[in-house]
């Protein structure tokens, strides 16, 4: 009888600690994009707010621009002002007169 109870609490004790680590479930970064300012004919500033990492470390931290809204997140045109979370202020030079850009951190 007592090896019986042996028994099954070494079971029990080997199924409850070889339980799988369920995969956690990645989580977007929390960002804000600051107010556009100082805009001139060819540049402007602006910049951001990264308040949480959502779990991995952030590796650049910038501006991405452009005149079409809808690929702004595509398009060439960047700053990188730095790493890591915390406010950060870009300037956005060569830009084009009379021209409407679309600015996200």
């Amino acid at each position: 009888m007592k090896k019986c109870l042996f028994l099954i609490a070494i079971c029990l004790i080997i199924l409850t600690g070889c339980q799988k680590n369920s995969p956690t479930t990645p989580q977007l970064p929390v960002v804000t994009t600051a107010d556009i300012t100082n805009i001139t004919d060819s540049s402007a500033n602006s910049g951001g707010n990264i308040l949480d990492d959502g779990g991995s470390p952030v590796t650049a931290r910038g501006i991405v621009y452009g005149t079409d809204s809808l690929t702004i997140l595509s398009n060439s045109l960047k700053t990188i002002d730095s790493l890591g979370l915390g406010i950060f202020a870009s300037k956005i030079k060569n830009l084009s007169s009379s021209t409407r850009y679309y600015v996200r951190a």
